[in-house]
């Protein structure tokens, strides 16, 4: 029974850690071109991703930023798959994305393009993927590989608002602790048990 369990376990952890092989949000660094907006920095990369329709300078957000662009640093170059975006509806953003100082490949965002109305407006959410949650799809997602990002607003009203940018690469995601340890217990106990079960045999001559 132990050694069942202990099997068990063991395969449970493997799971886990072949299951972990999937897209991984990128943890990014966020500076801004000027200082001349509206809100923290922190709130664009804070894995939180405002109600469809949030006003457009709520404090989740940054806004009233005029020429002002946003860099995201991913900490070196990555394989970008998705990018969620969640921008005021009634303005024009593009997101453009680097290696070094070249230009790898952009994605725009026209005014009016997504679920929420115009009027009264509010922040909207898109993404290069079917992300649910009410996001907009930005387009079919395909492998680039890129170091930064930076988003830019243009057109409708000027009043240029953004609540959350996030980047996901292809990355195997790192196996939680616990799944560690519940593979060296696993299998800990398999060895122990095979152990105890071997026979000592002795002959005569």
């Amino acid at each position: 029974m132990v050694k069942k369990l202990a099997l068990v376990t063991g395969l449970a952890g493997l799971m886990s850690l072949s299951t972990g092989a999937h897209a991984a949000q990128l943890v990014t660094t966020v500076t801004a071109s000027s200082s001349s907006y509206t809100g923290s920095l922190s709130v664009l990369n804070d894995n939180v991703v405002p109600a469809l329709g949030t006003f457009y300078c709520d404090p989740s957000a940054v806004c009233n930023f005029g020429s002002t662009t946003f860099r995201f640093d991913f900490g070196g170059l990555k394989t970008v798959t998705d990018v969620l975006a969640s921008v005021d509806n009634n303005d024009d953003y593009s997101i453009q994305f680097f290696n070094g100082a070249t230009s790898v490949i952009s994605f725009f965002i026209p005014a009016g393009a997504g679920s929420v109305a115009v009027f009264p407006g509010g922040l909207d959410s898109f993404a290069s993927f079917a992300a649910g949650g009410g996001a907009t799809q930005l387009g079919t997602s395909s492998l680039f590989q890129a170091d930064s990002a930076v988003i830019s607003g243009s057109g409708g009203d000027g009043l240029f608002g953004i609540g959350e940018v996030d980047f996901f690469d292809n990355s195997p995601a790192v196996p939680e602790p616990a799944t560690w340890a519940m593979m060296v217990l696993g299998f800990g106990v398999v060895g122990g048990a095979m152990r105890r079960r071997q026979k000592v045999s002795v002959s005569f001559a």
